[in-house]
This record gives C-alpha cells, structure tokens and sequence, in this order.
C-alpha cells in the first residue's frame, strides 16, 4: 500500500476541464490517487456548474493509461470516453435510448442538444444498463454508470436501481448527477458518497463568455453563476427576446404579441425558459418601479425597464406574478402551450383603463 500510494502521489490529476469546484475536485483526486471508488456517487448542486462534465473527467481519469497525467486526453481511453464510444462507461439520462451515444456531447456539454429535463428516466432504461453489467467489462479498468438528472429516475426506476447498488458489480461506479437530490429515495442517498458543487464565481464564468456578444456581467446575473444555464439562455435566443417583449409591455400592444407568439419556437423546453426568464424580468420592472434600479438583473435594459415599469400599474405587475405561478403549474401537465404564453401576457391588457400610478 505505502509503494503504491508513493506512485500514484506523483502524478498530477488534471480536471481543468471544469472551472472551480476545488473542494468536490480534492475528493475526487484522492480517489483517483488511491484507486478507490466507491460503487456510487451523488454529485449534487446547481445546474449548470460542471457537474455531468466533472462525471465524465472523472471516468477518463480512471481508466487513463498515462503515469504522468491523468485523464491526459491522448490515450485511447480517453478518448473513446470523451466521444462518448466508450464500451465501458454506460450513459442514463431523460431521453429516448435510441441513438443517444451519437447525441451525447453536440450540444457543447455532456447532454444532447434536444435534451428535455421534464422527461423521465424509464425502467425500461434502468434494466437494459442492468442487462449490460451483467457481462464483464470490455476493456476499461473501471467501469462507470453516469447518471444525469437523476432526480428523473421514476420510482420503479429507483427501486430497480437500489436491488443493483445493494449488491453492485465489481469494479463498478454509479455516478448520478443531480440538481434536485430531495426526489432520490433516502436509501438510495444513503449509499452514496455525496459531492457537492456551487455556482461558479465571477472570474471562472467569464472564461466562458469572452467571445460573448452578451456582457458576462448580464449573463452571470441571469444565470446565478450557472455556465449551462446561460449557455441555454443564449442559444435557446432567450436573450433576444428582451427588446421585444419590453416593447409588447410598454405599448401594450395585442397584435405585437400575437406576432411575438407566432413566431417564437414553441416548445415545452423554451417555454419553460422563457417563463422564467419573463419572471426575472419582471422582478426589475417590480424594483425600478420601487426606486430601487440598482438591483436589476438586466442591468444593461436599465433604461428600457424603467419605462415599462412607468408604464405598468401596480395591479398588472401582482397578476403577472400571479399568472407565472400558474404557468409554472401548467407546464408540468399537458396545457396548450401558446395558452400559457398568452396567459402570463394578459394582465397587461386587464386593466388598460387603468391610470398608471
């Protein structure tokens, strides 16, 4: 053990792939160091901090074949793992299996492009990673089960799993990954080795965005530090739609949102962004018109909040409350979704004949 420990206390473990995070970092080189891997991890905290990509590193680093650096990113390891071709390091996420491994990664992370968080994670899913773990692995000297979202995981699906985890296969490691870990059965979190991450600090999220036509600062704020959230905001076009949906606000004009609805892509996944997004929003309209600006979210829209909180009574900013609360309720059933977009606008025609105060 001392000779082994003394060769792997050399090597240098390189997760720079995944910007801060040291404290889950120290856990998760120490076991790489002393090749000790528990059968599973629960990394849990925010969306959007490096969590899924921190998952794969992981599994690269243990199964690399350099004696220098570890994952190195050159060996055939490595690599088969960061393609996602790996016959060893087992993939179970919200979506439909079917062509999932040429997916994984297109979007610029871990999950696909198309991946939609409100799906869940099948028993039908669960049995066929359990199928694969019944053979011995290929060629990787430790096999992985990543699992993203795992919150997901129906119950059947957790109970499936738990019968696995309680007399797991050799030379195995579940990794689940989870920004909701309250909906994972306590049994399940019992037998986990628990690692947290944070949001990401200013400094380590601008490196994302230096190239961004979008100020950082606006994007940090928007995102609460989460790099995947704001990637999302800026490729689902979330963003673009400030100007916009300011002017429906300000003019109160019924034949610019009809035109804005029709011509937004409307899917569940956007629509859930843009609901959020449209509270954020709000909440500035809601502190400009207290006097209180210098809280905005949007700080690079200052001038254009201000306006449509001077052009919004008090009355129509509690019902848009009101109405994404309930928005919020029926995007989880199986609402017409351009009714819940124009549900969350109607307040600002309500109450037209009223004086803004």
């Amino acid at each position: 053990m001392t000779e082994k420990r003394s060769k792997f206390m050399e090597m240098e473990i390189d997760f720079s792939k995944v910007k801060g995070q040291e404290t889950a970092k120290k856990i998760l080189e120490s076991a790489i160091l002393f090749e000790r891997y528990p059968p599973l991890y629960l990394f849990v905290g925010p969306r959007g901090v490096g969590k899924a990509t921190m998952a794969v590193e992981f599994a690269k680093a243990a199964n690399c074949v350099s004696n220098d650096v570890r994952p190195c990113g050159r060996c055939s390891q490595c690599h088969k793992i960061e393609r996602f071709v790996h016959p060893d390091v087992h993939f179970l996420l919200p979506d439909k299996p079917e062509g999932l491994r040429q997916k994984l990664g297109q979007g610029g992370g871990v999950r696909p492009p198309d991946f939609d968080p409100s799906r869940e994670i099948s028993i039908r899913q669960v049995r066929e990673i359990q199928y694969e773990l019944s053979r011995p692995p290929v060629e990787a000297r430790h096999r992985f089960v990543i699992i993203l979202n795992g919150e997901n995981l129906t119950i059947e699906s957790q109970n499936a799993l738990l019968k696995t985890l309680e007399e797991p296969p050799s030379n195995t490691t579940f990794i689940m990954v989870s920004d909701n870990p309250d909906l994972i059965l306590p049994t399940i979190r019992s037998r986990a080795r628990t690692v947290k991450f944070h949001y990401l600090g200013f400094n380590d999220f601008v490196d994302f965005f230096k190239s961004s036509t979008v100020s950082p600062a606006v994007l940090y704020r928007l995102s609460n530090g989460s790099v995947g959230e704001a990637k999302e905001l800026i490729n689902w076009g979330i963003i673009s739609l400030r100007n916009q949906v300011l002017e429906i606000l300000i003019k109160k004009d019924l034949d610019l949102l009809t035109a804005f609805i029709g011509e937004l892509y409307v899917e569940k996944p956007l629509v859930s962004k843009f609901i959020a997004f449209y509270g954020v929003l709000f909440r500035d309209i809601l502190l400009a018109k207290l006097g209180m600006s210098n809280l905005i979210t949007n700080i690079d829209m200052k001038g254009r909040i201000t306006e449509a909180a001077n052009a919004l009574h008090w009355k129509v900013i509690e019902d848009v409350f009101e109405a994404l609360k309930k928005a919020e309720r029926a995007l989880k059933r199986n609402v017409n979704i351009q009714f819940i977009l124009y549900s969350v606008f109607k307040p600002i025609f309500r109450y037209e004949e009223i004086v803004v105060v």
